[in-house]
């Protein structure tokens, strides 16, 4: 910004000085009131800038006390682990004639180390599938029970 100013001004300077050319010549003395008391107006206003500039590039200082103790409480994702589900087990199973319907395949849950005795057993249920019956939870019973869904970054096989 700094740059794009000085540059601006020196090209204006540059391109108004042949305008007004004329022999030099002693400045009076109310000439040279006016000349240093625009120099200092100018100085004034490039120091509050500065200034300015100054404040505004120091952040304030912040303290992350109730994230860190989110970690220590939940590890390191900063939420209880422990009453996660990965997305990647959300199925949505097809019924006909009523609206679809999203389950936790179990098989799934328990290929990515979830203890499946500690879901709650009302949400259980047994899902028709082209391979049989199988077992699932019902995903809105889970997250009504305190559970919640990641996205699945926090999941590796």
């Amino acid at each position: 910004m700094r740059t794009v100013t000085i540059t601006a001004l020196l090209a204006l300077a540059i391109g108004v000085a042949p305008i007004n050319a004329r022999p030099a010549h002693a400045l009076t003395e109310s000439e040279l009131l006016a000349l240093l008391a625009g120099a200092a107006a100018v100085a004034i206003i490039g120091k509050e800038i500065n200034d300015r500039r100054d404040e505004a590039s120091r952040a304030p200082t912040v303290r992350h006390s109730d994230v860190h103790q989110q970690k220590k409480r939940y590890g390191k994702h900063g939420y209880n682990k422990r009453r996660s589900l990965p997305a990647r087990c959300l199925r949505t199973i097809e019924r006909a004639g009523r609206r679809d319907r999203q389950v936790l395949a179990a098989r799934c849950l328990k290929r990515n180390d979830v203890k499946l005795a500690r879901l709650p057993e009302s949400c259980k249920l047994s899902v028709r599938t082209d391979r049989g019956f199988r077992s699932a939870y019902g995903a809105r019973c889970v997250k009504r029970n305190g559970w919640r869904i990641d996205n699945g970054r926090y999941w590796s096989r």
